[in-house]
């Protein structure tokens, strides 16, 4: 499997690469008012909104001090369960293949197993996860809003 390494705060963490359509530079942001902490807003890609993913405020994810992205900045356009969005990291590094051999480790959160590369062993996200347990959270929000 081919994965892309990001950082979120100082963790590296490995992103499948078949669920990445491309890198993109962020456009202009709107916020998304009652949205979730780890939704700083949506962004016109081609013609589709797409939410903007702050991944450093992911619930297991969190870092100390995260950054907000700044136009231009580079995203991550991810296709997960159907569903589209941009994902934010502090650095979108080079692109890696797993090392042959099954992930260790238990899932947890936005994790699915841990992943040895040639730059070491890192946290493989589960995207699927990330992006349901977003529309979980934004549909709980509008439920207590109606």
């Amino acid at each position: 499997m081919d994965v892309i390494i990001i950082e979120i705060g100082a963790r590296r963490c490995a992103v499948d690469l078949a669920a990445v359509e491309e890198v993109i530079p962020l456009g202009p942001i709107t916020p998304v008012h009652s949205a979730p902490a780890m939704v700083v807003g949506a962004m016109n890609v081609r013609g589709q909104v797409c939410p903007v993913l702050h991944l450093e405020r992911v619930e297991g994810l969190e870092c100390a001090a995260p950054r907000l992205p700044r136009r231009g900045q580079a995203g991550l356009l991810i296709c997960a369960d159907g569903y589209h969005a941009v994902l934010y990291a502090r650095r979108i590094g080079e692109v890696v293949r797993a090392q042959s051999g099954p992930a260790t480790g238990a899932a947890a959160g936005p994790v699915s197993a841990r992943l040895a590369t040639e730059l070491g062993e890192m946290d493989l996200l589960d995207l699927d996860r990330v992006l349901n347990d977003c529309a979980a959270q934004m549909n709980a929000a509008a439920d207590a809003r109606a």
